[in-house]
Order: structure tokens, then sequence, then C-alpha cells
């Protein structure tokens, strides 16, 4: 085919005048929408992390001076000399009396908490702003 057979068969659209604003509106509307949902999911999952933290903090400090953890810590004040003489088995007892089931049920609800936080602020942000 020529070229100007070409040109009549796809001839130019011109858009509607105000098409890249409505546009760009609803983009942007659709974003804010998608944010204050994104809010909603990570505030609860940040309220069920807090509920949960509470509990189990109370659990991991219970389990810290059952074990004598806090023993060792308070002889790591107290005798100072004592710890840097005998500082390996010291580490090694600091270690073996560490509550570490505990500690394993705690940390990934506190990150779960911070990361859910984090989100939610970000959301907001978005959605809000």
């Amino acid at each position: 085919m020529k070229k100007a057979q070409w040109h009549r068969i796809f001839s130019p659209v011109i858009p509607p005048a105000k098409l890249k604003a409505r546009i760009l509106a609803r983009v942007s509307e659709l974003e804010r929408a998608h944010a204050r949902v994104r809010a909603g999911i990570f505030g609860l999952i940040a309220a069920a992390s807090a509920v949960l933290l509470v509990p189990l903090a109370q659990y991991t400090f219970a389990q810290f001076y059952a074990s004598g953890f806090a023993s060792y810590l308070s002889l790591l004040i107290s005798d100072q000399g004592l710890v840097i003489t005998y500082w390996r088995e010291f580490v090694l007892s600091l270690v073996e009396s560490l509550p570490s089931i505990a500690l394993l049920m705690l940390l990934p609800v506190a990150a779960a908490l911070v990361w859910a936080l984090r989100g939610a602020l970000r959301s907001v942000r978005i959605a809000y702003a």
C-alpha cells in the first residue's frame, strides 16, 4: 500500500481535552483506596501482634528469671573481675541459660509488629496525603 492509503486508514485520533487529567485523577483515587485497604490490613496485623506480644513478653521475662539468666547478668554487674577471668565459661553459661524457646516465640511477633506498623504508616501517608 502507498503511504497515503495508510494515513487514510490510520488517521490520528485526537483525545478529548482533559482525558489525561481525568485518567491521572482516577489512578490517584484508586491508589488511595488501595492504600486505605492496605492500612486496614496492616492495622489488624499490628493489633494482633500487639495482643500476642504482651503474654509472650511476660512468658519470656518469667523464663529469664526461672532459667537463672538474670543471676548471671547480676554477676556480670557485681563481680566483673571474675567475669573477665573466666569469660569463656561465663559466656557459655549465659548462652546455656538463655531461654531460647521463649525468645524464638517473642522475636517473630515483635518483628511482625514493627513490620505491620511500618506498612500501616506508609499506607496511611499515601491514603490521606
